[in-house]
């Protein structure tokens, strides 16, 4: 059975939800800003000696722990709250 709807002014809305669906199906641990944090944040854990070190590998860890949630709200939270922590170990002056 096909459904034929007279509508065409409806066609680009379908096209809006199918760019929408489409965003929904991909993992966000695929996602760039995702992808870029966890890239600094390895950079990070490699610079790091010691306690900062066992730090930045416990907020890797509970970052990655909130993105296998898939929540985006908690997710977008995460990505803000450890661009803090990695923005100001990047800041840091050992001299």
């Amino acid at each position: 059975m096909t459904i034929v709807d007279d509508d065409v002014a409806a066609a680009p809305d379908f096209e809006k939800r199918r760019a929408a669906l489409a965003a929904l199906k991909q993992h966000p641990r695929d996602s760039d800003a995702v992808k870029t944090i966890l890239a600094r944040g390895a950079r990070c854990y490699e610079d790091a000696l010691g306690d900062v070190r066992q730090m930045l590998g416990d907020q890797i860890t509970r970052f990655q722990m909130v993105v296998e949630g898939q929540d985006p709200r908690e997710i977008q939270a995460a990505i803000t709250q450890m661009t803090e922590v990695l923005d100001r170990f990047e800041g840091q002056t050992w001299l």
